[in-house]
């Protein structure tokens, strides 16, 4: 997104895009190759109980719905219109929204920046009528969101299984990172306070949403996959409003050094791969924190969504093997020349009371011979152990 003629969006601006209560689908059909289907799934999926308004002049009905024939028979003030239509309907139609008082737009269709001159070039007229009509745009070129507190899902990709409100949200420039994220919540259990993709950028970017999380009531984290700083103003300025806000960001910035990455990067974000040195200096110095890779943003996510703050420095772990050990005691190492006070005596656990138990680097390890069982009390024990040694190191 261009720095030039920046809007000003608050939070009662992106309220009604991120949290509709309305919503109409240009473009609705029942087609298996259109995203709209999905979209009207997704919506069910999660229990949306709004308005839906199929919108295309070749049906009169869809999804069992009256089709209206244009965004003209629109009531006034929806709060949300989706488009999957080619490039250049979507610019035409942005000032029909302005006329009917529609409060926010997402855009899913592709054609925009990312598909070379003319797309550029239709992004810029789409981002001029949004400016001029004061309407939030989220997209280009988007595969939408999952709002699971408020449960609406114009989402083009059915999420997973039973959604679970919570108080994560991820906001991506990468869809399919943005569902891997929420499909490995799913698998664990843990809740999200929402699942965003911001496409292109062309008029909401990367800054505006972490605004938006900031301010957010029921966001604590936010975790974002980051391919290119399209608005470095922007996004500086939301890392600044979710430290202030007492919220870490954790940040998932591939480095681009192949060539094929950067290929990869530009044909995705419509963006030329920068410095990501600087970069990503750049991101810390404004309270990001930086994780390798969409496992590990997951993992410190689930974290720092229940503690925010370590009384030590040190760290110790209870695995059920020594191989594991071995392998947390390496990455460990790997991460900083800190060491890990282990202990290595299975007297340590028994001057606790704690019986039967071999304790090598953290091994938890049964110390008994393969033909007996371990006594429910003394597992017991063993776990209220653990329990008491995690309240004394960790932060209420």
């Amino acid at each position: 997104m261009s720095p030039s003629r920046r809007a000003s969006w608050s939070r009662s601006d992106l309220t009604p895009l991120l949290a509709p209560r309305s919503i109409a689908v240009v473009g609705a059909s029942e087609s298996p190759d259109s995203w709209a289907p999905e979209i009207e799934r997704s919506l069910r999926h999660v229990g949306f109980e709004g308005d839906l308004y199929p919108i295309n002049p070749k049906y009169d009905r869809v999804w069992e719905r009256r089709c209206l024939p244009s965004i003209a028979e629109l009531p006034r003030g929806v709060d949300l219109v989706v488009f999957v239509v080619p490039a250049r309907v979507v610019v035409r139609m942005i000032d029909e929204c302005g006329a009917r008082g529609v409060r926010g737009i997402m855009v899913v269709s592709s054609g925009f920046a990312e598909a070379g001159e003319e797309g550029v070039e239709l992004q810029a007229q789409l981002r001029e009528a949004a400016l001029r009509t004061r309407i939030p745009v989220l997209g280009p070129n988007v595969e939408g969101f999952v709002n699971y507190v408020d449960l609406a899902a114009p989402y083009g990709t059915t999420p997973p299984p039973e959604p679970l409100p919570g108080t994560i949200s991820v906001i991506s420039q990468s869809g399919t990172v943005a569902w891997a994220m929420s499909q490995t919540a799913s698998d664990r259990g843990v809740g999200l306070r929402i699942v965003l993709g911001v496409g292109n950028e062309a008029v909401l970017g990367l800054g505006d949403m972490f605004e938006w999380a900031a301010g957010d009531p029921t966001t604590r984290v936010v975790t974002s996959y980051i391919e290119t700083m399209r608005d470095v103003e922007g996004i500086g300025r939301g890392l600044d409003a979710l430290r202030t806000a007492g919220k870490p960001v954790l940040i998932c910035a591939p480095e681009g050094r192949s060539e094929a990455a950067r290929r990869s990067i530009v044909a995705h974000t419509g963006a030329l791969a920068g410095n990501t040195t600087l970069r990503d200096a750049w991101l810390r110095a404004h309270g990001a924190i930086l994780v390798e890779d969409p496992v590990t943003m997951f993992e410190a996510a689930l974290l720092l969504s229940k503690v925010r703050k370590l009384r030590a420095t040190g760290i110790a772990a209870a695995l059920q093997s020594g191989g594991a050990c071995t392998l947390f005691a390496e990455a460990a190492g790997a991460a900083r020349p800190v060491k890990v006070p282990f202990g290595t005596e299975a007297g340590l656990f028994a001057a606790r009371g704690i019986p039967s138990v071999v304790c090598g680097p953290g091994d938890m390890t049964v110390a008994h011979r393969p033909d007996e069982y371990v006594e429910r009390a003394e597992l017991e024990r063993c776990a209220d152990f653990l329990r008491r040694l995690v309240a004394r190191a960790v932060a209420a």
